[in-house]
């Protein structure tokens, strides 16, 4: 149940933090295709997921039982390590990278929230 639960929030937070992604590099950014590619775009939005996520619910939650706790550290831990992704990966600056992050986890874990509280409410 746990790790079918884990498969289910990857595919949720590739799914939402690389539409982020995509609409403050394109839209906030105003960063055209010329020098970032849909290719990399979503590439980096996948990567980013896929090398965090397994992190915090494997490894942080062992070593962290207190739930406040755990999500500090944890999505802190996260958004740091994104935001050095997106800073070496698209050459955008230590802000940007740093901000594009916290927006990204941000609409993840809430949207992330959302979802599994309409989850519970019908089941």
């Amino acid at each position: 149940m746990y790790v079918e639960a884990f498969l289910m929030d990857l595919f949720f937070t590739c799914l939402m933090e690389t539409a982020v992604l995509f609409l403050m590099v394109r839209l906030v950014f105003k960063y055209r295709r010329a020098t970032h590619s849909n290719a990399l775009l979503f590439f980096l939005g996948v990567l980013c997921s896929l090398t965090t996520l397994p992190y915090l619910w494997f490894v942080f939650s062992y070593f962290i039982k207190a739930r406040v706790l755990y999500l500090s550290l944890g999505e802190s831990a996260v958004t740091l390590a994104e935001a050095i992704m997106y800073y070496f990966f698209l050459k955008i600056g230590i802000r940007r990278s740093i901000l594009l992050s916290l927006i990204c986890n941000g609409a993840s874990l809430l949207g992330g929230y959302m979802v599994s509280s309409c989850y519970t409410a019908f089941h």
